[in-house]
């Protein structure tokens, strides 16, 4: 190197470059740039725990772990959509839509799409097969063009996959019979087996509540990726019964990802579901999934649309059992009350839901297998009324029901937080800001264990509720805690009794 010239340095590795080298890479890099059109590059683990790419994985979509990845630092240049594209066996065109769209569903292409970039198993929302996918290996070290996989590739490795996130609680024989009902559904996808798809359902709701929305999605997108792919051959009443569990398990799918703060995605499950249930012909599923989506409304507070999808639930041509017709009655209080109706009308519509629960004898109304199973109970809608007189601008009524309803312990650890939170926003419109900080200080730590994004957001309003007295200490530091994303030390969890369902706002 002349005298006086400056060192320079790789832009990718921090070595220091040659005196003759005009770029901004070394020749190992500019070698390993070449190499990134036969497969992805080999990165240490750090690479994966980076800010941005911590962000991407945290947000459960793969769109984005995608784009973080190409656009990672560590490539000193973005790596082309068309070249991960080509690794992941996707075009350019398909690879943008997937960052830019809603998020990937289909547990196998996620499955392999994070087998051949090598993300960590322990960051993702989903777990992996114990082997990797040989035959993307192998092609990328033959330096080939990988062709689409062939059917029986793709149901070994999605076999696989499944076992892997429902084996816990699934016996041998009943996996085998999965794996045999993945390869031919016309034959093997029986009574027996739609019947095993539902209580795995029944017992990820029961479990949902005290462990959380990412705990229950991975068996739960694995039983959908099932039933996608065996509704696919099935046929006649077998078809139906099947796309009957996949309405249920789109509809919880739905729940999960609207507790975890995804709405868009919760509303493409909840959609899928309304088509499952039109296509195996049973209305009552079909009415139970527009209530759903109803429910969702309330958080962006789309009261109008809220109301319009709670009448159509209540339509007779879907033949609801009567715990949700009272659950629909009830939402559609509650979006008059968003909307300024007299208080008196409000409570006419409540009388007519607690009518129709007064009615109920048996925990499931009789209902079918293939209906809608709720646990909507006189206690639940004591907690909807609270809402309704807090809509209706009665705060201190609210908070005393509430107070009474969440002394009774029988909510789920993140239902309770959840209702806390919104009892709390019901504090701070009485004025009462101190005790509004400490409940919703509550709230947020029982958030935090239970990644609950819902109740995230309803701390977040409290938050903006609460500036006038951001003065208070105790104000300050619960926007703090909010904004920053903790809130100390995560409390011990508690155990609590287990609705059927949660308890939906």
């Amino acid at each position: 190197m002349r005298d006086g010239q400056a060192h320079r340095w790789c832009e990718r590795c921090g070595g220091r470059l040659a005196g003759d080298n005009g770029g901004g890479l070394c020749g190992p890099c500019v070698a390993g740039r070449r190499e990134l059109r036969f497969g992805p590059p080999q990165v240490d683990d750090a690479f994966w725990r980076t800010g941005a790419m911590r962000e991407a994985l945290g947000s459960w979509h793969m769109g984005r772990v995608l784009k973080a990845y190409r656009t990672h630092p560590w490539h000193a240049k973005p790596v082309p959509q068309e070249t991960v594209g080509h690794w992941i066996g996707l075009t350019q065109a398909q690879l943008s839509r997937i960052e830019n769209g809603p998020a990937p569903q289909e547990l196998d292409k996620l499955m392999r799409w994070a087998h051949v970039l090598g993300v960590p198993g322990d960051l993702l929302w989903f777990k992996l097969p114990a082997h990797r996918y040989e035959n993307t290996d192998r092609r990328a070290a033959r330096k080939e063009e990988p062709p689409d996989m062939e059917a029986m590739e793709r149901r070994a490795f999605l076999a696989r996959g499944i076992a892997v996130t429902v084996l816990p609680a699934l016996t041998v024989d009943d996996l085998r019979h999965l794996a045999a009902a993945l390869e031919n559904a016309h034959r093997y996808a029986d009574a027996h087996l739609t019947q095993v798809l539902r209580n795995q359902l029944t017992s990820l709701a029961l479990d949902d509540g005290s462990r959380g929305a990412k705990k229950a999605l991975p068996p739960v997108l694995g039983i959908l990726t099932a039933i996608e792919s065996m509704s696919r051959s099935a046929k006649g009443p077998a078809r139906q019964e099947i796309l009957a569990v996949g309405s249920t398990a789109a509809e919880f799918a739905g729940w999960l990802y609207r507790d975890a703060g995804m709405t868009e995605t919760s509303e493409h499950w909840r959609d899928r579901a309304v088509d499952w249930a039109r296509e195996a012909c049973a209305a009552p599923l079909q009415g139970y999934a527009m209530l759903r989506k109803s429910q969702g409304c309330w958080d962006n507070r789309d009261a109008r649309r809220m109301g319009e999808l709670a009448r159509a639930a209540q339509h007779r041509a879907w033949r609801l059992p009567d715990r949700v017709r009272a659950e629909a009655l009830q939402q559609e209080a509650q979006s008059m009350a968003m909307l300024g109706e007299p208080l008196r009308s409000v409570e006419g519509k409540l009388d007519a839901a607690r009518e129709v629960l007064a009615d109920v004898t048996a925990t499931d109304d009789g209902a079918a297998e293939s209906e809608p199973r709720s646990g909507y109970s006189m206690a639940t809608l004591d907690l909807q009324t609270a809402i309704c007189l807090a809509e209706a601008g009665q705060p201190m009524r609210a908070v005393e029901l509430y107070e009474r309803c969440l002394a009774q312990n029988t909510l789920s650890y993140r239902d309770s937080g959840y209702f806390t939170s919104l009892m709390a926003a019901s504090l701070a419109e009485a004025g009462e800001p101190a005790e509004a900080a400490t409940a919703g200080a509550t709230a947020l730590r029982v958030a935090e264990a239970t990644a609950s994004g819902r109740t995230v957001r309803e701390l977040v309003r409290l938050s903006v509720r609460l500036t006038p007295w951001a003065g208070l200490a105790a104000v300050r530091e619960l926007r703090d805690a909010v904004y920053s994303g903790t809130s100390g030390p995560a409390s011990r969890r508690r155990g609590a009794t287990e609705a059927s369902r949660p308890a939906q706002g």
